[in-house]
């Protein structure tokens, strides 16, 4: 009897459900024609935690947990984010770096500095380079830079690791090849930790120096070594040989730009099939084409004592040996004129993470950036910190750096330096005048009552509708007007001439 009761209740309200919308509503939205049910979520123990006897253990694992095993590990890391600087380098390399940084580095004295970190010595730690390694690699393990523990095994071996890279020996040893890995793992952020010291001092040629070093790690080609070992089969003596033939070929652009009899016969060494790869790695190093650069200051027809200025560089990437004519319209930069939606535009460009740069002896994917900055190189000094840049594409774009210029009216002569972080052979050097005039030579300031107001159809003038302030109509409305007056005229004119032909 009391299942057909049950089973009658819901054939009730199965019916109802199909009949009253409140009843259908509640069942679709909650699947029950009562609407929302109670229900309860339980979370399955072993049994063993919740019997009694077990009781003891228990608080004791949570003890273990809680009291022992999570301060240790947030102990380990709080002490581990103290020993980092804010580039992420220990802060005993950092030390290194200070205690031998000089306002003349040489390319030995920055190469050293890179391999006798502090993070060398703990990756290599009770796992040195041998004697014979040494030998073997044939390249100094020794340097003359105030570093402790720079004779011990960890030294020796990163010193010779770094110097094997640099002048692409090749590894015999799984083991050193991953010990590589590693070093290299760590060289790029070691090189902007010494970059932000020699940035800090302010000295022309260290900066330049902690520069050029990103470009060789990259390339792994030496600082100083030549820009056509980028390309793949190139080999020092071939460059030795194209030196001796042409002295004045120095970088890839110098290269390709050579008709393509003269190029093969400069690369004789190279069979065919070898010959037609380097022209294709070669033509994959971006050449940066500058075809302006100026200064400016949005708002003004003059640079004033104090004004901030944009040092404005118009550039774009060409193939190198490529030629091609730039456009009056790209000589200037028109967005420019609005310094605070320039600026916008800029930092909100982000590299293309698709671009990596080519470097087939670089265990990591980097991609190309360039350095800006301002400097004075009569007094071997740093006028404006560098800002880096993504790369640009083929057309032509606006690279720009921002800052406060001297209080005293006059010439001021600077160089803009453009540096890629990835190749060799591609950075410029634009010597530019910076004419600061009077301020008494300012145009005089409209007052606020001439400003004009802003078009209906902006989105000043929408903001001053919706403020009830007074905003202009739009050309379209104007002319529309205009029409409309015309032709309003002109319907009127043939009614005038036959009222005076009637009189």
């Amino acid at each position: 009897m009391e299942d057909l009761v049950a089973h009658f209740v819901e054939l009730t309200k199965a019916y109802k459900a199909l009949t009253d919308d409140d009843i259908r509503r509640n069942f679709e939205e909650f699947g029950h024609p009562d609407g929302k049910q109670d229900f309860s979520v339980g979370i399955a123990l072993p049994k063993w935690i919740i019997e009694g006897q077990n009781s003891a253990y228990v608080l004791g694992l949570y003890a273990l947990l809680i009291g022992v095993l999570l301060p240790y590990y947030v102990g380990r890391w709080w002490n581990g984010s103290k020993q980092l600087t804010k580039d992420g380098i220990r802060i005993r390399s950092a030390e290194t770096f200070f205690r031998n940084f000089s306002d003349h580095i040489d390319p030995g004295t920055a190469t050293d500095m890179i391999a006798l970190s502090d993070e060398y010595r703990v990756a290599y730690r009770n796992n040195g380079l041998s004697e014979l390694q040494v030998k073997t690699l044939a390249h100094r393990a020794d340097s003359s830079l105030n570093v402790k523990g720079k004779d011990q095994a960890w030294a020796k071996k990163s010193l010779a690791l770094l110097s094997a890279h640099l002048n692409r020996v090749q590894l015999q040893s799984k083991d050193l090849e991953k010990d590589q890995h590693v070093l290299l793992d760590n060289a790029l952020r070691l090189q902007r930790g010494l970059l932000t010291i020699a940035l800090a001092f302010g000295y022309l040629q260290p900066i330049l120096t902690a520069m050029n070093l990103s470009q060789s790690i990259i390339q792994a080609i030496p600082i100083g070594g030549s820009p056509l070992l980028q390309i793949t089969g190139i080999t020092r003596d071939i460059v030795d040989k194209i030196h001796g033939r042409r002295p004045d070929i120095q970088t890839v652009d110098d290269l390709m730009s050579l008709e393509d009899s003269e190029r093969r016969f400069l690369l004789e060494d190279l069979d065919d099939k070898a010959y037609n790869e380097a022209m294709s790695v070669a033509k994959q190093i971006p050449l940066l084409d500058v075809v302006n650069s100026y200064f400016k200051v949005p708002g003004d027809n003059i640079v004033a004592p104090g004004a901030i200025v944009q040092f404005i560089v118009r550039a774009r990437t060409l193939v190198p040996g490529q030629k091609i004519p730039v456009a009056e319209s790209d000589l200037v930069d028109k967005d420019a004129e609005n310094a605070e939606t320039h600026q916008i535009l800029s930092k909100s460009k982000k590299p293309d993470k698709n671009e990596q740069a080519h470097a087939p002896l670089y265990p990591k994917q980097h991609i190309p950036r360039y350095w800006i900055f301002i400097s004075d190189a009569k007094q071997d000094r740093l006028i404006v910190p560098p800002t880096l840049a993504p790369s640009v594409g083929s057309q032509v774009e606006t690279m720009s750096l921002q800052f406060q210029v001297p209080q005293s009216p006059g010439v001021y002569t600077f160089q803009g330096y453009i540096k890629s972080d990835s190749y060799l052979g591609t950075d410029h050097i634009l010597n530019v005048q910076l004419h600061i005039e009077e301020a008494s030579k300012l145009q005089e300031i409209v007052p606020d009552d001439e400003i004009s107001e802003p078009d209906e159809d902006s989105i000043a003038g929408q903001l001053n509708h919706m403020k009830g302030q007074p905003v202009r109509k739009s050309r379209k409305t104007e002319e529309s007007s205009d029409d409309d007056s015309s032709s309003g005229e002109s319907e009127e004119d043939p009614s005038d001439s036959e009222s005076s032909d009637s009189d």
